[in-house]
């Protein structure tokens, strides 16, 4: 049975049958991609999230650096270094809170292990920094100034390189 031997109606109808089965490739298609672009954005997203929050805790800690030198300055006068160790308890709670948002947001292993990383060179640095604030309470500047350049200073730009 050739083409030309068909009717109209069957004409019509497969060709309308082609572009149906057509339309529906491409909505297949489509569909596929979005999902799979919904995915990218959702990555992105995260990678953003966290290079945002990294950000934010760098920021946070530089503060925290510049905080311990105004509390080595002026050790000697207390009511400036209550008033440097509040805003240092204020930038903790506010780094603990970005440091459970990475944690919650990095998926993969790899940026994983570099968030413990992290994770443990701070807890060096703030044992470093509570050593050094001990010595200020005590009264002993030079011991805290001589940590200082000894340790607290080489375990904060470790921190903050990571």
């Amino acid at each position: 049975m050739a083409w030309s031997d068909w009717k109209v109606g069957t004409r019509l109808g497969l060709g309308f049958a082609v572009v149906m089965v057509g339309t529906l490739l491409v909505l297949a298609a489509a569909l596929w991609t979005n999902r799979h672009v919904e995915e990218h954005v959702r990555q992105s997203d995260a990678v953003t999230d966290v290079a945002f929050n990294a950000q934010q805790w760098a920021s946070i800690t530089q503060r925290q650096v510049a905080n311990v030198d105004a509390i080595l300055r002026f050790g000697d006068n207390p009511e400036l270094v209550a008033f440097f160790q509040e805003r240092m308890a204020a930038n903790r709670a506010q780094v603990d809170e970005l440091e459970k948002r990475v944690a919650q947001t990095i998926g993969r292993s790899q940026q994983q292990a570099v968030f413990e990383r992290v994770r443990e060179l701070r807890q060096a640095q703030l044992a470093v920094r509570n050593e050094l604030l001990e010595l200020v309470r005590a009264g002993d500047l030079a011991r805290a100034r001589e940590l200082r350049a000894a340790r607290y200073d080489p375990s904060a730009q470790t921190y903050l390189k990571a």
